[in-house]
């Protein structure tokens, strides 16, 4: 089965839109296969369907905190979610993701317990990391904070480090 960054080219390849950024958390296929979420923005979000494949479900994407469309379709096994606004907000999850990766990077200590949370709850990947780094309060939020989130990862295995002297 191809990866998510894998399935992410093939949509960029099938889709004549520009601007596609992969929002998909990190780790990903923890509870089997994940869906690609993909952010963009454009004029007219609303406006897309057109340029899906064919059989995609389009809805406006009421709980989010701006105006969004979404746009569902299966490819290469994979579920994708695209996520499409005027607003900026949009690629949050894209910060999110990229944020994700920068912690696996510099703290790949913390990726199983990442992993088992993610295995063993029903929480998204944001809430996941707020609680493995000791954080409380709206985990999207907290996400958006990469100073913050640095920092409590850093000061946190160094704690860990600690402890095991």
């Amino acid at each position: 089965m191809l990866s998510i960054e894998e399935t992410f080219i093939l949509v960029q390849e099938m889709l004549p839109i520009s601007g596609l950024k992969l929002a998909s958390g990190v780790p990903s296929d923890v509870r089997g296969v994940s869906d690609v979420d993909i952010s963009l923005i454009h004029l007219k979000p609303d406006e897309l369907l057109e340029l899906m494949p064919e059989g995609t479900a389009q809805k406006q994407r009421n709980k989010l905190s701006y105006l969004a469309w979404g746009y569902q379709f299966t490819l290469a096994n994979r579920w994708i979610n695209l996520t499409a606004s005027t607003s900026n907000q949009v690629y949050n999850a894209v910060k999110h993701r990229e944020l994700e990766l920068e912690l696996i990077h510099r703290y790949p200590r913390f990726r199983a317990s990442v992993i088992d949370l993610k295995k063993n709850t029903i929480w998204g990947t944001e809430k996941c990391w707020c609680y493995v780094l000791g954080l409380e309060g709206n985990e999207y939020e907290l996400m958006l904070n990469r100073e913050l989130i640095l920092e409590r990862a850093k000061h946190k295995i160094m704690s860990l480090s600690e402890e095991v002297l």
